[in-house]
């Protein structure tokens, strides 16, 4: 996901564009993998653009990007081994984005 006017893609749990997965950015990752999917939304229903709900297997729609958590495949649900890759962004405080490396686009620095 890329910021307006910001030069490196960013992931979409990084929700305040700082360069670090904070507490509250990891809850909503959880939230998705709890509910077991999610979608798209208008910002005016969602702080991020993303609603957490079943999807039934129905997939990401087409007319919105997947969440950055949701990569392996881009499924329109969080795995947990996506869930454990972003607690692991977490840990490491600061990720950069390195696009061709990494299972997901993005390096823990």
């Amino acid at each position: 996901m890329r910021a307006a006017g910001d030069a490196a893609p960013r992931h979409s749990s990084d929700q305040d564009l700082d360069g670090e997965i904070d507490l509250a950015e990891l809850l909503r990752a959880i939230q998705f993998y709890n509910a077991g999917g999610y979608s798209c939304a208008p910002l005016a229903e969602s702080e991020d653009g993303y609603l957490p709900q079943p999807s039934g297997g129905a997939g990401v729609d087409p007319a919105c990007a997947a969440h950055a958590s949701d990569y392996n495949p881009a499924d329109g649900k969080v795995s947990l081994s996506e869930l454990l890759r972003i607690i692991q962004l977490f840990n490491a405080s600061t990720y950069t984005a390195c696009p061709g490396s990494g299972e997901d686009g993005f390096c823990l620095s």
